[in-house]
């Protein structure tokens, strides 16, 4: 599907077309609210979003991690040049991982996906409720252990 050569060189319409395709339908029913492929360039040669293909931006610190070969999520800020057209989103979660073609060789280029926040941290406030209630179960059957251990 996408080849080394097509991080330096970019994608021709017909190949722009078919990774398209075939990113929308791994992502099909999930919600993401930007797809961006970057070169060691810091040029983007693939992003659903067609007018930001070809862009060159300054390397943002997590692109940079991740053409060192590092995976970088945080939540954004959104305050980088190339994220401007994402503001409306509110807080996205920004994911970079690097592009490997070969397992000894350096990453070629990197992935880049924002997905919106608010359903993840629905899902750590509900594990973190969980947990509490677990928590306090776990100390309520201690305090009664250790009360019939202290009362005799």
């Amino acid at each position: 599907m996408l080849k080394k050569s097509d991080l330096g060189a970019g994608l021709t319409e017909s190949e722009l077309a078919r990774l398209d395709d075939r990113l929308r339908a791994g992502l099909l029913g999930k919600e993401f609210a930007r797809i961006k492929i970057w070169n060691l360039r810091s040029e983007i040669i693939y992003s659903e979003d067609s007018s930001l293909i070809g862009e060159r931006f300054e390397t943002p610190p997590d692109l940079a991690e991740a053409l060192e070969g590092h995976v970088e999520a945080e939540v954004s800020d959104l305050e980088e040049d190339e994220e401007a057209s994402l503001r409306s989103f509110g807080r996205l979660l920004e994911v970079y991982v690097p592009i490997y073609f070969s397992p000894s060789e350096e990453p070629a280029g990197a992935f880049e996906i924002y997905l919106p926040y608010e359903p993840i941290a629905a899902s750590i406030n509900e594990d973190v409720m969980q947990l509490r209630l677990w928590m306090l179960g776990g100390l309520a059957l201690l305090y009664v252990i250790l009360y019939r251990i202290v009362a005799r």
